[in-house]
């Protein structure tokens, strides 16, 4: 709304306001306190850079299919005429920290190439973590480039092409992407599919192609490189929209979505968006390791407000894990699984858990015969599921690993 209308009726202009929270996001009021210096200096002399700009980011970890590490920005600052910088509080989570969180930086600079996702050492909350130094190489190199279609080798036009180092975007929630190519050059493709990327450091640079939040494809080139490098992708064409429900009408979250030659996943409130297929009627595939697969053929591009329902989950067991010796919850623990010969197998995900509780629901994919429950420092135990009822509780104590 016009704020000139906001401010003449204040909040009765506001007629409805919706929040979405998960654990892709977490709230935060103050953050965490962690001191971070270090120093950015050039590669050639090391001489101080004065004004880069340094950005912290945070993969954590969430038991979650399809994506199960995190990304987002935490901190950022600009360094002084010595080339240092000071942080003091990180927009955290305490998540981020410990063995499945890792800090990452990202520093760029007027003339110099962006080193970015930079992995930092072990970083402590609450005491001084001296990092060590960034060395910024000049922006000297520039790629020439062009961008065609895997099948007809026809030119891409109007992607966004962006040169990451040797980050690879991909593994990275789509709405989380941002965070990691801040800085990173970018370019978008002509009506020839052609492109420019100036500013580059010499190396391994990974060339992402890009339309909208989807990558339509990626390649990696070593600089210098001569002549035109080329980069097969989708083209960018074609939008199917809906929502992947359960049985009861609830959303489902990050249910993999294919069809035409591509793949989206569904987000918290189980919208999603497939784009840039091939073909104009095309079969779509719905998977999700908690229910068996749902096929909806014949899905023409345009489809807006297909909602798909994911029937018959598959049945749970909870795994009560504690210490055989101090009868403490296992609070992190690796499940996997053993498959009958021919057995289907469902589509990978993490075998990490964690629990505050030592209580773990699982899923039994279709096929599986046993599981097995290990963790840090303690003895596995495998776990048969041969005539496991839905629901059923089972018990495990793991001794520690050494016997004593």
């Amino acid at each position: 709304m016009e704020l000139a209308y906001f401010v003449a009726n204040g909040a009765a202009a506001v007629d409805r306001a919706v929040e979405l929270v998960g654990e892709r996001r977490p709230q935060l009021e103050e953050g965490i306190p962690v001191s971070l210096t270090g120093r950015v200096v050039e590669a050639e002399g090391g001489a101080p850079v004065l004004g880069a700009c340094l950005i912290v980011s945070s993969t954590f970890y969430v038991r979650r299919y399809f994506y199960d590490h995190h990304l987002r920005e935490v901190a950022r600052a600009l360094t002084d005429a010595d080339g240092v910088f000071r942080i003091e509080r990180l927009n955290a989570d305490p998540a981020h920290f410990g063995r499945g969180g890792r800090l990452y930086a990202t520093v760029t600079a007027e003339g110099y190439a962006p080193a970015l996702a930079i992995p930092l050492a072990e970083v402590t909350p609450g005491v001084a973590n001296r990092l060590e130094d960034v060395a910024l190489v000049r922006a000297a190199e520039t790629l020439h480039g062009r961008v065609v279609d895997y099948w007809e080798g026809r030119p891409v036009v109007g992607a966004r092409v962006v040169a990451t180092g040797a980050v690879d975007p991909v593994p990275y929630p789509k709405d989380e992407r941002a965070a990691l190519l801040v800085g990173a050059p970018a370019g978008t493709t002509d009506a020839d599919g052609r492109f420019v990327l100036e500013g580059l450091g010499r190396g391994v640079q990974v060339i992402s192609v890009h339309g909208g939040d989807d990558c339509v494809g990626r390649s990696s080139v070593v600089l210098p490189h001569g002549g035109e490098f080329t980069v097969r992708t989708r083209q960018i064409r074609g939008r199917i929209e809906g929502t992947t429900v359960d049985g009861s009408g609830d959303p489902v979250a990050l249910v993999t979505v294919e069809g035409g030659g591509n793949s989206t996943h569904s987000f918290a409130d189980g919208r999603f968006v497939l784009e840039n297929f091939r073909g104009d009627a095309v079969t779509v595939t719905f998977t999700h390791p908690d229910y068996p697969p749902v096929v909806v053929p014949g899905v023409r591009d345009g489809a807006a407000g297909l909602v798909v329902r994911l029937e018959r989950p598959r049945p749970v067991i909870v795994l009560e894990v504690t210490e055989e010796d101090t009868a403490a919850p296992v609070k992190r623990v690796q499940v996997g699984f053993w498959y009958a010969d021919g057995g289907g197998r469902p589509a990978t995900t993490s075998s990490q858990r964690l629990s505050a509780d030592g209580r773990y629901e699982v899923r039994v994919p279709e096929g599986a015969v046993s599981l097995s429950v290990s963790a840090e420092g303690r003895k596995g135990q495998d776990v048969s599921l041969a005539a496991r009822a839905d629901g059923e509780t089972v018990r495990l104590l793991l001794a520690p690993a050494t016997g004593e």
